[in-house]
């Protein structure tokens, strides 16, 4: 799978966006600039088991203030099956 992510935030106590699979960190993302406002993105082709899921979410820390909780211009992440 080529799985993708982009996460706008500011105010967190974390400065990396880790890719999760069945609950333990696959991918680990850093963004640049370290502080204010800013946009984690990532991508990784991933190889998934039939069952296996994913999420995206801070490593190490929180997001005390991110965006994109109801609007998806914000912040989202999906994938792609490559065959």
């Amino acid at each position: 799978y080529y799985v993708f992510f982009r996460a706008y935030r500011n105010s967190s106590t974390s400065t990396e966006v880790a890719l999760y699979v069945n609950g333990s960190v696959k991918n680990r993302f850093r963004p640049l600039p370290q502080g204010g406002d800013y946009i984690f993105a990532g991508s990784v082709l991933i190889e998934l088991n039939k069952g296996d899921y994913i999420d995206v979410r801070a490593h190490n820390g929180d997001f005390g203030n991110f965006y994109g909780n109801n609007n998806a211009q914000f912040s989202n992440w999906g994938g792609h099956l490559i065959d």
